[in-house]
């Protein structure tokens, strides 16, 4: 067993899919970086998750795009659990 999950996980970049601290606490993985990259949406000048879910939003106004929308999805649970008191 413990060879095959070896050899599962031995191509994946973990690095890639780590969110990491992109400025105003918004933490964000490569992958989604490179997704936001690829629609221009701006995330190193928005004050906080908030507004960088509503610049999705705002694109997501006129296009039915699958990887925005499940972004989206994610920010928006991230920012559920980080920032609503419990």
């Amino acid at each position: 067993m413990d060879e095959y999950v070896k050899e599962l996980v031995k191509d994946v970049d973990f690095e890639y899919y780590m969110k990491k601290n992109v400025g105003n606490g918004i933490y964000l993985s490569d992958e989604e970086v490179s997704i936001l990259n690829m629609y221009n949406i701006d995330y190193k000048n928005v004050k906080d998750i908030n507004e960088l879910i509503y610049k999705i939003d705002e694109y997501l106004e006129d296009e039915d795009i699958e990887e925005l929308e499940w972004l989206a999805s994610n920010l928006a649970e991230t920012n559920y659990y980080q920032n609503t008191n419990k």
